[in-house]
């Protein structure tokens, strides 16, 4: 097989990215408009725990939309499921568009989440697994909310064959039916075992994609970017910096933007396991920055007329924050989830990844607020620092390098001797069924040796 065709690669992955547009806008609404609420600017009385409730009930409604999927994606189709997000969405943003009760905004945001997590869910195996191994990070995140490539599932062994000639470049029809073959005999061999969550939980095979896969969840959520960019502006009003918050609000967004485009390439010129460790160490150093500040302002006691002129310096930190996640583990967790669990358990697999990223990510929102109360935005940051800097560790010692390695490939790194015990059983499962096994069997292996 030559190289894939890139061009109808890229044209895929910029076709469905649009979806981020979407996800993007529902994310970062909260940014300017709590401010705005807090004053009293839109006609509606809110208080600090209805703001809590407000940013919390997005990730409910992730957890509801991810359940939800797993059951529509495989009755219905990827494609189904990916339209159908588009419902919650447009019912959330009516509601906030037409009805000016506080209650009503919080409900906008479980609607909103229920979009996203169908969206989230249901996308990122598919260009895992349709994207040649060299730029597959890369359009992972330029997308990041893919069509899952699941024709081989479910059993549409034709439009498989339709979906890779358009997707890769082959000689002749005969490579094109040896790759489908190929494709189909591996996928048969994997979905040979359960798909259930117990199969996820019990089978040793998986035990360290799973630990992996949770570790960096915890690292990713629990660094608090997401709360943290919810709630930037009323931080900025309590540093008391200087800066106006729609100045704030645009070199933010500005930088978001550039770190968006610039990780695409990025992403797969550098290796995942430096990218992983570097981007959680730098992100731990910049928040440092703001719970130094915020040290100085609530425990130290620093009069404002002191620390005023330094006001800067919380944002300072939380933008570094944001361009190193984003140039680092924030543009590949999804990628490494979708990359290190083999066909049968892979969509149970994601699909249990979004609850925990939901739960967690429920627990920090409404935390926040909880944790500013008794400890202040020293304690919620100093929170945040020593997460950053405890998943680099992590990273360090417990994730394995994918970049450049086929799928196959990262079973078995991960799997060690269980892959290869699987690869003889399913030798043989071949043979009893008249089958011819692949070359890249163990057996196949052993009597090369031999």
């Amino acid at each position: 097989m030559e190289q894939g065709n890139r061009k109808a690669q890229y044209l895929i992955a910029a076709a469905v990215s649009l979806t981020t547009a979407t996800m993007g806008v529902s994310s970062a609404w909260p940014t300017p408009v709590i401010p705005k609420l807090l004053n009293n600017e839109t006609g509606m009385v809110f208080h600090d725990q209805h703001i809590s409730w407000m940013v919390a009930l997005n990730t409910p409604g992730f957890v509801i939309g991810s359940l939800a999927t797993s059951f529509i994606s495989d009755t219905y189709g990827r494609r189904f499921t990916l339209m159908s997000s588009a419902i919650p969405i447009a019912l959330g943003t009516m509601l906030v568009a037409f009805f000016m009760e506080a209650w009503l905004v919080s409900v906008t945001r479980l609607f909103w989440g229920l979009g996203t997590g169908m969206i989230s869910t249901v996308v990122n195996i598919y260009m895992v697994e349709i994207a040649d191994k060299d730029i597959r990070a890369r359009l992972t995140v330029v997308t990041k909310y893919m069509f899952n490539f699941g024709n081989c599932l479910e059993g549409k062994v034709d439009d498989a064959k339709k979906s890779l000639s358009k997707l890769r470049i082959y000689k002749n029809e005969k490579e094109l039916n040896d790759a489908v073959a190929l494709m189909e005999r591996d996928v048969n061999n994997e979905m040979r075992r359960s798909s259930s969550f117990k199969e996820l939980i019990v089978g040793k095979q998986y035990r360290k994609a799973v630990i992996i896969s949770i570790g960096l969840r915890i690292g990713m959520v629990m660094t608090g970017l997401i709360t943290t960019r919810n709630y930037l502006g009323r931080i900025m009003q309590e540093s008391k910096s200087t800066m106006r918050l729609d100045m704030v609000f645009i070199i933010f967004g500005a930088v978001n933007f550039l770190v968006g485009v610039m990780s695409s390439i990025l992403v797969d010129r550098v290796g995942r396991r430096p990218l992983l460790v570097y981007s959680f160490l730098g992100t731990g150093l910049s928040l440092a920055l703001t719970t130094g500040y915020f040290f100085c302002q609530e425990i130290l006691l620093i009069k404002e007329q002191y620390l005023s002129p330094y006001g800067v310096i919380p944002f300072i930190g939380i933008v570094l924050s944001t361009i190193i996640s984003g140039l680092g583990y924030n543009s590949i967790i999804f990628t490494i989830g979708a990359e290190i669990f083999p066909m049968n358990v892979k969509s149970i697999a994601m699909t249990s990844l979004s609850v925990f990223s939901g739960i967690l990510g429920f627990s920090v929102a409404k935390g926040y607020q909880e944790v500013k109360n008794v400890s202040g935005l020293f304690g919620v940051f100093l929170i945040f620092t020593i997460v950053a800097l405890g998943s680099a560790i992590f990273c360090y010692y417990v994730v394995p390098e994918t970049k450049g390695k086929s799928l196959k490939e990262i079973q078995m790194i991960l799997q060690g001797d269980l892959y290869l015990e699987d690869e003889v059983l399913n030798a043989v499962v071949a043979e009893n069924l008249n089958e011819e096994p692949g070359e890249t069997t163990e057996l196949r292996v052993l009597e090369k040796k031999e």
